[in-house]
């Protein structure tokens, strides 16, 4: 199957993120220097997929950080249960960290513009 992949290089930690809409949001430590970021994103996938590198191609984007990429799974089910339950995007998971690591905050509640509060 083919996926759309946003690649965020340079980053100081790995990670992917698995969207609603069935894309992938990936982090590489890889910088975007003579297909550097290109060879850590097939070889992170490979490695978090289970899967041969042979396994997955870039197929479009090869100098852009959006690219489609072929991954040999079976249906985006099997995508989805070989990254695992850590993988889900913003919205799956209140207590969960968002694409980028963080975490869900509350917000402040302002007071009415006393100081003694």
């Amino acid at each position: 199957m083919t996926v759309s992949v946003r690649v965020h290089p340079g980053a100081s930690r790995e990670g992917i993120v698995l969207l609603p809409d069935g894309s992938l949001d990936v982090r590489l430590r890889a910088r975007a220097i003579e297909g550097q970021a290109n060879a850590g994103l097939i070889d992170l996938l490979a490695e978090r997929l289970r899967l041969r590198r042979r396994d997955i191609e870039i197929v479009s984007g090869e100098r852009s950080r959006q690219k489609r990429v072929r991954i040999e799974v079976e249906s985006a089910e099997d995508l989805r249960r070989r990254l695992g339950p850590d993988v889900s995007g913003p919205g799956e998971g209140a207590d969960r960290p968002g694409p980028h690591g963080e975490r869900p905050h509350a917000v402040a509640k302002q007071s009415g513009g006393r100081a003694d509060g």
